[in-house]
């Protein structure tokens, strides 16, 4: 069962929540970040006593680079990191999956920023 919040903008809509590590998809890499912004707004009400998680999955190095380069000039975007396994859903973190198609306006954000094509 998984939750799915609209916040009423196109970067934070629809986002899902990652109960099982099942439900994250197979990907040669992913990108993890803590959004310590999700966590201070909507941690009360939506996961209280939990940090927000973001599980980035990306089809290549280059695109895990970018995502992570992109994240880490957020300033509400703590601990991110690249990583060939898939991510563990751990009880401390409300864990939110940022596929493509349902987080595209990340996705869209990195490739203006960065000049990346896809």
């Amino acid at each position: 069962m998984s939750m799915s919040y609209d916040y009423g903008d196109s970067v934070h809509s629809s986002r899902q929540q990652v109960l099982r590590r099942e439900q994250i998809p197979d990907a040669p890499y992913y990108v993890t970040a803590t959004d310590m912004w999700m966590t201070r707004v909507f941690g009360d009400v939506c996961f209280p006593g939990k940090l927000n998680r973001l599980v980035f999955p990306c089809e290549s190095y280059n695109e895990a680079m970018d995502l992570r380069a992109f994240a880490r000039e957020r300033a509400e975007m703590v601990h991110v990191y690249i990583s060939g396994n898939k991510p563990r859903v751990r009880v401390k973190y409300f864990m939110e999956l940022m596929a493509p198609e349902r987080a595209w306006a990340w996705y869209r954000l990195r490739q203006h920023n960065t000049g990346a094509v896809r």
